[in-house]
């Protein structure tokens, strides 16, 4: 069974910590607004969808052209960070001749605001965006800027952007391996992992998909921290997947709740001796 859920879903928020977190059952996660920027359906919420038998995230849908579909998180902290770790499932497919793939952005507050519905700029697969760190992750070479041997249906590409320029990419113009040569498809209807780090603090950008080093301690120009709150976008075109999501958990906690909780186990261990 699926539910709709567009335009907007609010979730009770998770109180105390600055880490946005969504597993879509219902429970605690972060706000977050869905926006259809293309034919329908918006985001749905897919029960039973996800890598371990409970709800997921549907952004893009199989056998529908022409979707734009986002989600956007409310803003979990003030202010920058200095490092931003992140972790999330995603499932594409279910064929390998899929279109077009999906971004994960850390949306600047400065240009999305700290709430809210956003528009799909920036939250392609190529997510190209001023004053924006994300990830892209391309299914269909359209033969544009940022897609290597023109147009086509096999193809993969993993890669990072910061401020409108792209710093590196697997499969793609970024000089990096081809991910299926390492092994990795990233269209072929299973649940696949991704952790990784942003660090503003030392340049650098880390991140796994399952066992596989996309991005290891990779310098990224110019890359200077700011206030964030986090994004998703998926599209279809003339062909067309299923894109799921699931398991999200993107920063740190705030050091007043990481100390009042290590004070709350400091009393718990006390009060029992």
């Amino acid at each position: 069974m699926t539910k709709l859920l567009f335009p907007l879903l609010l979730c009770t928020a998770t109180t105390g910590f600055a880490v946005t977190t969504a597993q879509f059952d219902g429970g605690a996660d972060t706000p977050w607004s869905g926006g259809q920027f293309g034919n329908p359906a918006g985001p749905l919420i897919g029960s039973g969808n996800g890598p371990d038998g409970s709800d997921a995230l549907q952004l893009t849908t199989d056998g529908v052209n022409g979707q734009g579909n986002t989600v956007a998180f409310g803003r979990t902290i003030v202010g920058p960070q200095p490092v931003v770790p992140f972790s999330f499932d995603f499932r594409l497919g279910p064929q390998a001749a899929s279109a077009d793939g999906f971004s994960f952005a850390l949306l600047p507050t400065s240009a999305f605001g700290t709430s809210g519905q956003v528009g799909f700029a920036g939250l392609d697969e190529d997510p190209d965006f001023a004053g924006q760190l994300a990830f892209g992750f391309d299914t269909w070479g359209n033969g544009g800027p940022f897609d290597a041997g023109g147009n086509g249906s096999d193809y993969t590409d993993i890669s990072l952007f910061w401020d409108n320029n792209l710093i590196a990419s697997h499969g793609g113009l970024g000089g990096l391996p081809d991910p299926r040569g390492m092994g990795l498809t990233i269209d072929d209807d299973t649940w696949h992992n991704v952790n990784g780090v942003v660090n503003f603090a030392a340049g650098t950008v880390s991140m796994t998909v399952d066992a596989f080093t996309i991005f290891n301690n990779t310098a990224v120009p110019g890359l200077t921290a700011y206030e964030w709150r986090l994004g998703i976008g998926a599209r279809t075109g003339g062909e067309d997947e299923n894109a799921w999501f699931d398991n999200i958990s993107v920063g740190i906690p705030e050091p007043a709740s990481t100390g009042l909780a290590a004070l709350g186990l400091a009393l718990l261990a006390r009060r029992r001796r």
